[in-house]
């Protein structure tokens, strides 16, 4: 592994908005569906440390199909991405009552170039994705027993209550 590679992967590992100590306390976010989250911290820490590990799976990914060369640039994309994208995620949570999360574990993902990506599923053939993309705005996608909604937006009250009716919408048909 190239110095340049160590680094953003170092980068990507430090470059918490967190408490570490905090992190080190937390269970781990997949593996515990049914957590109930007596702050919104834990959650934010948690979310974080699920996005951020798989953020550098990828990058490992990445140097095992690449090898070392021209890796670097690679790996330090994706780390600036995954915290312009960290910080979107950040706003959302400011305006979306953490409490959904209780009920409604997001699969979390980051895509290729480290945006992070929130996704649920109900029965067949319904889904909700969630992306945080790098220049403020999100995406939501969600498919609904062959009908779709597709929605390019800034944070706002709009995309706040269509996200949470998209995922009431989930909930009513997991329960069905």
């Amino acid at each position: 592994m190239s110095l340049r590679t160590e680094y953003s992967m170092n980068t990507l590992q430090s470059s918490s908005y967190l408490d570490n100590e905090k992190a080190k306390t937390v269970g781990n976010f997949p593996n515990n569906p049914f957590v109930t989250y007596s702050s919104k911290n834990i959650l934010i820490t948690q979310l974080y440390e699920s996005a951020k590990n798989k953020a550098m799976d990828y990058c490992i990914e990445l140097i095992e199909m690449n090898g070392d060369t021209n890796i670097g640039s690679m790996t330090d994309s994706l780390c600036s991405n995954f915290n312009y994208s960290w910080e979107v995620l950040q706003k959302f949570l400011e305006y979306f009552d953490y409490r959904f999360f209780e009920t409604l574990k997001p699969n979390i993902d980051v895509d290729d170039d480290g945006e992070i990506i929130f996704e649920w599923y109900g029965r067949k053939s319904v889904r909700v994705n969630l992306t945080f993309g790098i220049h403020g705005e999100l995406y939501l996608v969600s498919l609904f027993h062959g009908t779709s909604l597709k929605l390019k937006q800034f944070i706002n009250q709009f995309s706040i209550n269509l996200i949470k009716s998209q995922l009431i919408q989930l909930l009513n048909d997991k329960v069905a």
